[in-house]
């Protein structure tokens, strides 16, 4: 049977009211990490080490949802990784980033689309999700749904940004309009085959997260002509997923009115956002945050279940409503403030 804060968030999804405000965080790395005082060096690449930081993670909190669950987390360099994009591990343990995979915008044009299972960290990725299923402890698969249709990737835009770099890719959407379509169409066809080879391990799609934030540094023209078809492309191609999560803390204001049509019916979204918001969204699109992810380091517990109480009585209202951080988990954040987000929603009532 599953956990009453899946449950409970499930109950959201499908317009139910729930038993109790869900409370839901992004699971993974930093923040998995310093929860088991574990070194990067000895987690992305060590599968028994990965798998035992997640089921610390999920017994330490048992009834916050965490998302995607299990995953071969590899930051977001696995795709940029695949287009042959250098990466870079950092000597003093954050998260790998990519260099730019190509010199001259004419580069582009050499681009295929890689072959998902043998392309950059590709077996290594696979076979982590296998190892999961093989010594995974059932009962997150059974109570918490952890792994059975998990899917993951970054969305098309922030990963085509990755492989060339964010400056160069900015700089090509306003010059080189065809050569950004021709590489957000190879990307997009990645990641659709990407979530697809997922799908083969997990099972029929149930939980897709895909975090993408170049939406909010690109003008309303350029969202409407780049970002959106795209994105839209994905989450339509797994349209019969259950979750589909669409993570971007940064601002949205710009593109509010929009998002009820990218496809996603759960948005992470960042401080930015108020009640106001709640009309544009037509009760599509089911919102989870926004605790600040940074700030929520420094606080004391009172305080932590203050703001969440705040916050909890502006939006959980609507019925639409997650209770997250606005991002991932700061990994400084002690384990007792992530305690008081539960606190809080057990003393409000619905």
């Amino acid at each position: 049977m599953l956990n009453e804060n899946v449950q409970n968030f499930l109950h959201v999804i499908h317009g139910r009211k729930p038993e109790r405000v869900p409370v839901a965080l992004f699971g993974g790395s930093p923040f998995s990490l310093a929860l088991s005082h574990v070194s990067s060096e000895d987690y992305y690449f060590h599968p028994d080490t990965k798998l035992k930081v997640f089921e610390n993670m999920f017994a330490t909190f048992p009834d916050i949802l965490f998302l995607p669950g299990y995953w071969p987390d590899f930051g977001s360099v696995d795709i940029p990784s695949a287009f042959g994009s250098p990466i870079v591990w950092s000597a003093i343990g954050n998260s790998p980033h990519a260099e730019p995979a190509i010199s001259s915008v004419k580069d582009i044009a050499r681009f295929v689309v890689p072959d998902v299972y043998t392309s950059g960290y590709g077996r290594e990725i696979f076979s982590q999700w296998q190892y999961f299923w093989r010594y995974g402890d059932k009962k997150w698969r059974e109570e918490y749904g952890y792994l059975d249709g998990a899917g993951w990737s970054t969305g098309p835009m922030e990963a085509a940004a990755m492989i060339v770099g964010y400056e160069n890719f900015l700089k090509y959407l306003k010059r080189y309009p065809r050569e950004v379509h021709l590489l957000l169409e190879i990307v997009t066809e990645f990641v659709i085959r990407y979530l697809q080879a997922q799908e083969k391990i997990n099972g029929k799609l149930r939980r897709i997260v895909m975090p993408d934030h170049v939406a909010s540094v690109i003008g309303p023209s350029y969202f409407e002509e780049y970002w959106l078809p795209y994105t839209q492309r994905v989450f339509q191609e797994f349209a019969y997923a259950e979750i589909k999560l669409w993570h971007n803390e940064a601002s949205c204001q710009h593109i509010l009115r929009r998002i009820p049509e990218i496809g996603c019916n759960v948005w992470q979204f960042g401080n930015d956002v108020t009640k106001e918001a709640l009309p544009m969204l037509e009760n599509k699109v089911v919102l989870m945050g926004n605790i600040d992810p940074v700030a929520v380091a420094d606080y004391s517990p009172e305080r932590t279940y203050q703001v969440s109480k705040q916050i909890l009585q502006e939006l959980a209202p609507s019925g639409i409503f997650v209770l997250s951080t606005a991002g991932g988990v700061s990994p400084s954040v002690p384990v007792e403030n992530i305690r008081q987000l539960l606190n809080a929603t057990m003393h409000y009532s619905i």
